[in-house]
């Protein structure tokens, strides 16, 4: 714990290592608390097909939107843990 505190004190911005901007002290917001009111507009802007901001393509990251994959994983997530979820109610 003082060791991360010893590198942010002598350590310039650009010589940061990443993972301190991950943990850093941030104010809290909505966005933190209710993660679908950043990233719910620019799922919904890829699915319509429409062009990207530059801030879509920050949230999106390396891997594109894609609809018929996210419906696949949650059916296959749906269709494993209820039948799993009844077995251990029992």
């Amino acid at each position: 714990d003082t060791q991360g505190r010893e590198i942010s004190a002598d350590v310039s911005a650009s010589d940061r290592p990443e993972w301190m901007d991950i943990y850093e002290a941030k104010p809290l917001s909505w966005t933190s608390l209710v993660p679908p009111i950043e990233w719910l507009p620019a799922y919904l802007r890829a699915i319509k097909g429409a062009p990207p901001t530059a801030n879509d393509e920050k949230l999106q990251g390396d891997l594109p939107y894609s609809f018929t994959g996210d419906a696949v994983a949650g059916l296959t997530v749906g269709f494993m843990l209820v039948p799993q979820c009844l077995a251990f109610a029992l």
